[in-house]
């Protein structure tokens, strides 16, 4: 049902699936899909937290907590949202790109702390600083950092 945009059918059967189970994450998080895609986001937010709970590791109900959270403007509980799916996973690209895009509409500029020095080495030797972050953030992250560094030196 969910692959078809048929959430209405989607809901009741992942209702089923939690009757049996309340604490499968799985069909927590579908069913927070479904209401996300119906705008009832504040029904989405819960869900996601209730499979954050029932699964930890579950990477993708952080992010789609997150983007709601930044959707509604709540850009400091998006942050911590992120920060949080990073220490689960500091490798899942698409968190830390949220994650660097949140922190710079917040003025937030720790995270491109780390990158700074690096991306000076390689402008003054003229390279192409571009895959030095290829996979890590996306493109709109990697010019607000090339605004930041040139602000900064």
């Amino acid at each position: 049902y969910l692959i078809n945009n048929n959430y209405l059918d989607a809901i009741s059967h992942f209702k089923e699936v939690l009757k049996a189970d309340k604490k499968n994450s799985r069909a927590l998080f579908n069913l927070g899909i479904c209401y996300e895609n119906i705008n009832k986001k504040s029904n989405s937010i819960k869900l996601y937290k209730l499979a954050i709970e029932a699964d930890s590791k579950l990477l993708p109900a952080y992010n789609n907590l997150s983007i709601i959270l930044k959707d509604q403007g709540l850009l400091t509980e998006s942050k911590k949202v992120l920060e949080a799916a990073l220490i689960i996973n500091d490798e899942y690209d698409y968190i830390l790109g949220s994650l660097m895009f949140i922190k710079q509409r917040l003025c937030d500029w720790s995270l491109y702390e780390q990158f700074k020095e690096k991306i000076i080495s390689n402008l003054k030797n003229g390279e192409n600083i571009f895959y030095l972050f290829l996979g890590k953030i996306d493109i709109l992250c990697i010019i607000c950092l090339l605004g930041y560094v040139r602000m900064s030196t």
